[in-house]
């Protein structure tokens, strides 16, 4: 069983819940569900192998992709940090935006 210190809201001593990963943001989401174009800026990533199979291999880049992303908003330059399988051939994608 987890310490209770380890689920412990830093601004309510007697919570039991953990905090969430919101929580700790340094700015807030908002909705969006306009379209967004990404465009990969790199054209080549290297790294280390870590395993594979015939189905597919798993390594570790240098770096994180760099990536263009237009919306209705403009243009912003980012790295790609995350890219979630979302069933029927769609993926989620995250990425931080540097400027």
């Amino acid at each position: 069983m987890a310490d209770r210190d380890e689920f412990q809201n830093p601004n309510e001593s007697d919570s039991p819940t953990p905090t969430s990963k919101a929580d700790r943001r340094d700015t807030p989401r908002i909705e969006f569900t306009g379209a967004v174009e990404l465009e990969f800026l790199d054209v080549e990533l290297i790294g280390q192998g870590q395993n594979q199979s015939a189905q597919g291999v798993f390594f570790v880049a240098d770096r994180l992709p760099k990536v263009r992303v237009r919306t209705s908003d403009g243009e912003r330059i980012g790295e790609l940090v995350r890219i979630q399988p979302q069933g029927d051939g769609r993926a989620g994608i995250a990425v931080r935006l540097l400027d």
